[in-house]
C-alpha cells in the first residue's frame, strides 16, 4: 500500500521471498488527506481492515482557518485553494499572514507566502523552499527556516535573504525583544534530541539553553522577554513547560494532559497551547512569577496537525482569534473499510 502523488491509495503485489512487485498498481481509493506536504493519513492492518482519512474539497484537503467570536470561517487564498498548507503566522499588527504553500501533494515546490488581508493578494515570499516563518517583533523582517539553516528577509520581499545560522534540520521558534535574536530547535550534539538555542543576529553564534535525551520544541519567548514556553516529551509525552529566559531556573508544568505549541497571549498573562484537537488557555497568577490558576479549552473540536517543523496555528495579536490549518466542516473524519483485499481484487489487481 503506498499513497501516489494525487493523493490516491494505490494497492500492488509483492512478493515478500524475492522482494520484488510481481503486478501493477491499482488506484482504489481517492482523495486520502495529505498532512504536512509528505504524510498521508491511512492505515491498514493485517486482517484485512483500512482507516484513512478523507480529503476536503482541495486537492490536500488543507484549508486555512479562522476561529473567532463570530464562529469558525474559511480564509480565502486567491489561487491557493486546492494547494497543500501548512504554519500560517500573523504579522504583528495581524493584517498580513506568512504561511507555507506546497505547489503539490508530494510536497515539493513548498515556498513561504504572504497573504494581504486588507487587499487580498497573495505574494511569494521564498524561492527554493521555506517554512517555520516568525515575524520580527517590529514587523518589518520575516525569519524562517529551509533545509541547510535559519534566514531572514525584508517582509516586504525587498532585498535579499540573510543566512543567519547554518545547520542542517533547524526549526525557528520566536524572535527575542529587539529584534536581534532568534530562539529555534535543533540538535546541540550527538548525545541529544532536539534542543532549543538561541542565536544572535551579529555574530550568527549559537547558544543552547535547553540540551537534554528528551524532545524540546516549539520555543517561544514573552513579549517582555523574561519567559520561554516551549513542549517536552520528558515525562514520555509531549507536555508544554516556562521556565525563565536567563538566569536559570527550573521548567514548570502549563500542562497537565498533553500539549504542544504554545503561544503567549498579547499581555503574557495567558499561554495558550494546542491538545489533542483543541487550544487550551492558561491562566497566570499576578505577580512577578509563573504560576497557572486555571487551564480551560477555548476552541474544540478542530484539526491540527503539529511536527518538529508545522506548528499549523496562530494566535491574532488581539488575543481573541485563532489561526489554524485545518479541514471544512471542523474535525477529523476517518472512513474505515473492513475488507480492503476483497475491493482491491474487485477493482482488477492480483492477489
Amino acid at each position: 500500500m503506498f499513497a501516489g502523488a494525487d493523493n490516491t491509495l494505490l494497492a500492488q503485489p509483492f512478493d515478500p521471498g524475492s522482494r520484488k512487485t510481481t503486478g501493477e498498481a491499482i488506484a482504489f481509493i481517492d482523495r486520502i488527506a495529505l498532512h504536512g506536504g509528505v504524510t498521508h493519513e491511512f492505515a491498514v492492518s493485517p486482517t484485512g481492515g483500512l482507516v484513512y482519512q478523507p480529503a476536503g474539497p482541495g486537492a490536500s484537503g488543507e484549508s486555512l482557518r479562522l476561529a473567532g467570536t463570530a464562529g469558525k470561517t474559511t480564509v480565502s487564498l486567491p489561487g491557493k485553494a486546492s494547494e497543500v498548507l501548512d504554519d500560517p503566522a500573523f504579522s504583528p499588527d495581524g493584517t498580513r499572514i506568512a504561511l507555507v504553500v506546497g505547489a503539490t501533494a508530494a510536497g515539493t515546490g513548498q515556498d513561504l507566502w504572504v497573504f494581504d488581508r486588507r487587499q487580498g493578494t497573495m505574494e511569494r515570499f521564498t524561492v527554493g523552499g521555506g517554512f517555520a516563518p516568525a515575524w520580527s517583533r517590529d514587523g518589518k523582517r520575516i525569519a524562517y527556516s529551509k533545509i541547510d539553516g535559519l534566514y531572514v528577509k525584508n517582509s516586504d520581499g525587498t532585498g535579499e535573504a540573510r543566512l543567519i545560522f547554518r545547520s542542517p534540520g533547524v526549526f525557528l521558534g520566536s524572535w527575542l525583544p529587539g529584534d536581534t535574536a532568534l530562539a529555534f530547535t535543533g540538535s546541540s550534539g550527538t548525545s541529544t534530541r532536539l534542543d532549543i538555542g538561541i542565536v544572535s543576529l551579529r555574530d550568527s553564534v549559537p547558544r543552547w539553553i535547553l540540551a537534554s535525551e528528551f524532545r524540546e520544541r516549539h520555543p517561544q519567548v514573552s513579549h517582555d522577554g523574561r519567559w520561554l514556553a516551549y513542549s517536552s516529551d520528558r515525562t514520555g509525552r509531549a507536555e508544554v513547560y516556562v521556565q525563565p529566559l536567563v538566569g536559570g531556573g527550573a521548567a514548570i508544568p502549563v500542562s497537565t494532559e498533553g500539549g504542544v505549541a504554545p503561544h503567549w497571549g498579547p499581555d503574557d498573562r495567558t499561554l495558550y497551547y494546542a491538545t489533542s484537537g483543541t487550544i487550551m488557555a492558561a491562566s497566570r497568577a499576578p505577580g512577578l512569577g509563573f504560576s497557572v490558576t486555571t487551564r480551560k479549552a477555548v476552541l474544540d473540536g478542530i484539526a491540527l496537525n503539529v511536527s518538529a517543523s508545522y506548528v499549523n496555528w496562530d494566535l491574532h495579536p488581539n488575543g481573541k482569534e485563532f489561526l489554524y490549518i485545518g479541514y471544512p466542516g471542523g474535525a477529523d473524519r476517518l472512513a474505515w473499510i473492513l475488507n480492503w483485499p476483497e475491493l482491491v481484487k474487485s477493482m482488477g489487481a492480483a492477489k
